[in-house]
């Protein structure tokens, strides 16, 4: 099966009425948001932290880190393992799955890449873009000042 195409599993989120995608694995579950305990002096993007099921997570808002989230929306949390970091990821909505194959993943341009949001690369849909990022990259930039 050399010919076997490469796929990667995708779940697609909402922030801002932009669309991302994060690797399926990073994912431990999605839940709704709950009560989130704020931190002094940190990072703008870390709303604060929770604690599920014994186990403390920072929370990363990603409504102000990626340009605004919708309150009209119902809002999810995003449990999410990054190279073994525990983290939250507060998001508009959660959409689907999706199983994307690397030869469609477009590589972005230096253009539209931004200082604080490495991404890596563009899916088009008919209906829109998805935006994948370095998730790595994203966490070091947030939670190591």
């Amino acid at each position: 099966m050399e010919n076997e195409e490469r796929v990667l599993e995708l779940i697609e989120y909402i922030v801002g009425g932009n669309r991302f995608g994060l690797p399926i694995e990073m994912v431990n579950e999605i839940i709704q948001p709950m009560s989130v305990t704020k931190i002094p002096q940190s990072h703008p993007y870390v709303e604060g932290i929770i604690q599920l099921r014994g186990e403390v997570y920072p929370v990363i808002d990603f409504r102000s880190l990626l340009g605004g989230g919708n309150d009209e929306l119902l809002q999810k949390f995003i449990v999410a393992s990054v190279e073994g970091r525990n983290v939250v990821f507060h998001v508009d909505d959660v959409l689907q799955i999706h199983r994307i194959s690397l030869s469609v993943i477009e590589e972005p341009t230096d253009l539209y890449e931004g200082d604080h949001l490495p991404l890596t690369g563009v899916v088009k849909f008919e209906e829109g873009m998805m935006l994948l990022m370095d998730y790595v990259k994203l966490l070091n930039h947030v939670l190591e000042r």
